[in-house]
C-alpha cells in the first residue's frame, strides 16, 4: 500500500512536469494540459477496439503506464509493471525536458 500512495504522487509530480515542459513548448497552458490528459486517458478509452495485444502495448509506451504504480495486486492482464510503468512516465518527462532545452532560445542577458 505504501507503493501505491508514494507512487501516485511521484506520478503526479511527474505528470506536472511534463505538463510545464509541453505547456513552455507550446506556449498554451490549454493546449498542454488537453495534450497531457489525452495522452493519459486516452489509451484507456481507445484500448478496448483495439486487439488485446494492440491494448497492452499502447498501455506500455504512453504516459499513462505510471499508473500501474496504483496497482496493490498483480492480476494476470497488467500491460506493464509499477515501477517500469513509472519509468515510461519519466522518458516522457525527460524527453519533453530535452525538447524544451533545446527548442527554446537562450535567454538574452
Amino acid at each position: 500500500m505504501a507503493r501505491a500512495v508514494v507512487g501516485t504522487g511521484l506520478v503526479l509530480a511527474l505528470l506536472a512536469v511534463l505538463a510545464l515542459a509541453l505547456g513552455a513548448l507550446l506556449r498554451s497552458t490549454a493546449a498542454a494540459i488537453t495534450l497531457v490528459v489525452a495522452l493519459v486517458v486516452m489509451p484507456v478509452i481507445i484500448g478496448p477496439f483495439l486487439t488485446l495485444g494492440g491494448e497492452a502495448w499502447l498501455k506500455r509506451i504512453t504516459p499513462g503506464a505510471g499508473m500501474a504504480i496504483q496497482q496493490t495486486r498483480a492480476r494476470f492482464d497488467d500491460a506493464i509493471g509499477p515501477w517500469p510503468g513509472v519509468a515510461v512516465l519519466c522518458g516522457w518527462a525527460v524527453v519533453a525536458l530535452t525538447a524544451l532545452d533545446l527548442l527554446l532560445p537562450a535567454p538574452v542577458a
